[in-house]
């Protein structure tokens, strides 16, 4: 039937000379919604569906998958996301999409045939030779709304046999006693709203069949609202710190609320909520913020799909570069229960551009352990479109590390070297106590928030405070002051309660197209615009300068950013270092062709809550006063 399907499809592409091949002419009927998590233009979608009919379906790096040649078996470890997409059926997303838009039948008889293939040989639970992710948690529930819409639009089209039928319905009601199983569902993560939106999908399409598909619905209609509250916080952040993930699993919320699936103004306020609060981690340059598990993608979208696809003015302009849509009032948010502040400033030469704004984001939250980084109080730095210090990336889920064994121990669950690097801490921009990453099991709790405080001088220089303790006994103390588009000054301090004295770096990193530079004062980066140097200094006497790190292996991986998934790319990385049981760090990052400390003139106090720097850039003096107590307080001249 596939070949059959290929002459069909060649026969449809203009130009082509061959006969046409009409597989059956049907009063269709008008009916068959497909509801999928993530809506694509009708354009997009048949582009898909007509590649993935001709030529395979690609996912990544990964080799074609033809469609009567799926490798349903589990190889490797180095396989596990794909033969975790392969049992969601992605393959056949497209070919749905494409059936609900069109009714053209090939579309759905090629997703019939993947269906009763998966059914006839996968979906013995019991077996051995099964595959880990046949049966595993989020892949039913992606699965089971694919399977429903497969089912019901096969009957109404009379495109299924009575035996198929048949085995498609027993596969139903398995995947509905699955998934109305409380202790199947995944409910500490974005896998159990994604297992909720599969059921939710497939019995609302089945309820008149049975009471039991009925009572599958009402439950998930409750399910839905508890996960939720457990996954957004009130200030409409997902709590899994990765911004993409916020993103997935708003676009599927949002999918469902447009088709009917939910419904009610609660709702759509909570939509709104999350819209608003995903906005400000879109980059300047319209890509996605890539804190934690987030693959650094484009959401770069023309005037006219940006108003189909977002309700909110912040999204659309952050999404168009500023071509539709506004900013909100504020340049800044304080996300204090979610544990993130982040400013986005037009440029004061072209306010109505959005991919020259200046933006700053502040990482300082700890929910869980779900895609959680050993990156406590780390932050990102662009000006226009031009990336500055960045976070490390994803890289991949790849390898398993072993149960008990220290990498374990230390909140890691693969073992990729690559993977590692990402995930370390002396992979982000924030301090490294004695060559360990932050731990994330066992010795530290999840604590939500660590902001502190905020403050802003007449909207234009902007500073927040975060503080976390490390190692059960260390205090990191962390105050950013923002002049945007000028200058950056980081200001650390630590302080071990236990009297221990600690090797400590403050890192960054810098996006992998710039160039970086040592010099006699500290380092240059070189971001290729005229008359603009960046220049870093460090405005106390005590740290000193690394190298710069570039794609290095040995002695320890330093240097490297992954974009997307298996991509690792050099680029330049430098830490001042500190040895001592307290120490305090202010680094300078500053637009000038001559950047000078005035180290006698610039100190901290005892307690390290107050500092005074003072420097010269371009022939002006600067004298910057923090006290960063009760309250944050700055002076500036």
């Amino acid at each position: 039937m596939i070949d059959l399907i290929k002459k069909w499809l060649k026969s449809k592409i203009p130009g082509n000379k061959s006969n046409h091949y009409d597989l059956t002419a049907l009063d269709l009927p008008q009916d068959l919604i497909f509801f999928p998590y993530e809506i694509l233009n009708d354009k997009k979608s048949i582009e898909n569906a007509n590649k993935i009919l001709l030529s395979g379906w690609k996912l990544g790096h990964y080799p074609v998958v033809r469609l009567n040649e799926i490798p349903w078996q589990y190889q490797t470890d180095n396989e596990r996301s794909w033969n975790y997409h392969i049992h969601c059926w992605d393959m056949v997303e497209s070919l749905l999409q494409t059936h609900s838009a069109t009714l053209e039948p090939p579309y759905l008889i090629a997703a019939i045939e993947v269906a009763v293939e998966w059914v006839k040989t996968q979906s013995d639970a019991d077996s051995p030779k099964l595959s880990p992710y046949a049966w595993y948690d989020m892949a039913v529930g992606l699965r089971a709304y694919r399977l429903a819409y497969i089912l019901d639009a096969g009957k109404k089209l009379n495109l299924l046999d009575e035996k198929n039928q048949d085995l498609l319905l027993k596969s139903l009601e398995e995947h509905r006693s699955y998934l109305t199983n409380d202790k199947h569902i995944a409910f500490h993560s974005n896998h159990g709203f994604y297992q909720i939106a599969g059921q939710l999908a497939m019995s609302r399409r089945f309820a008149y069949l049975s009471d039991s598909m009925l009572k599958s619905y009402l439950q998930a209609i409750d399910r839905l609202q508890f996960i939720l509250n457990k996954q957004f916080s009130k200030e409409g952040v997902h709590l899994e710190h990765s911004p993409d993930y916020h993103r997935m699993v708003y676009r599927t919320l949002k999918c469902m609320l447009d088709a009917g699936l939910i419904t009610g103004r609660n709702l759509h306020e909570l939509c709104e909520n999350i819209e608003e609060a995903l906005a400000w981690f879109v980059l300047p340059n319209r890509n996605i913020c890539n804190f934690g598990d987030s693959d650094y993608k484009s959401l770069g979208e023309n005037p006219e799909t940006a108003a189909q696809l977002w309700m909110t003015p912040h999204m659309r302009y952050a999404t168009t570069g500023g071509k539709a849509g506004a900013l909100p009032e504020a340049h800044y948010r304080f996300f204090k229960s979610s544990g993130y502040f982040i400013v986005r400033k037009p440029s004061d030469q072209h306010p109505n551009i959005g991919s020259d704004d200046s933006y700053l984001a502040v990482n300082a939250a700890y929910h869980s352990r779900t895609h959680k980084h050993a990156d406590d109080l780390s932050f990102v730095w662009s000006e226009g479109s031009n990336d500055i210090l960045v976070d490390a990336g994803r890289y991949g889920y790849i390898g398993k590390t072993v149960k008990g064994s220290p990498l374990y121990n230390a909140g890691f669950w693969y073992s990729d070297p690559q993977r590692i690097f990402c995930e370390s801490t002396h992979a982000h921009n924030t301090l490294e106590f004695d060559g360990q990453s932050y731990p994330r099991r066992k010795i530290t709790k999840p604590y939500g928030s660590a902001l502190r405080k905020f403050s802003s001088i007449n909207d234009k220089i902007f500073s927040v405070s975060a503080e976390v303790k490390q190692f059960s006994t260390t205090v990191h103390k962390r105050v950013l002051i923002f002049n945007p588009a000028c200058w950056l000054l980081v200001w650390d301090r630590f302080d071990n309660l236990s009297q221990r004295t600690h090797s400590v770096k403050q890192w960054f990193h810098l996006s992998p197209h710039l160039q970086c530079i040592q010099n006699a004062n500290g380092f240059n980066i070189n971001l290729d615009i005229e008359n603009q140097p960046l220049n870093v200094i460090q405005l106390l006497r005590e740290p000193s300068a690394s190298i710069v790190y570039k794609g290095d292996k040995e002695p320890i991986m330093q240097g490297w950013w992954s974009g997307k998934a298996h991509e690792f790319t050099p680029a330049a990385a430098f830490c001042y270092k500190l040895n001592g049981r307290s120490g305090t760090f202010a680094t300078l990052f500053c637009y000038s062709k001559n950047l000078q400390s005035n180290f006698s003139n610039s100190y901290t106090n005892d307690a390290g809550n107050k500092i005074h720097v003072e420097w010269v850039d371009n022939d002006f003096s600067h004298t910057l006063d923090v006290t960063n107590d009760k309250d944050l307080k700055i002076y500036y001249v």
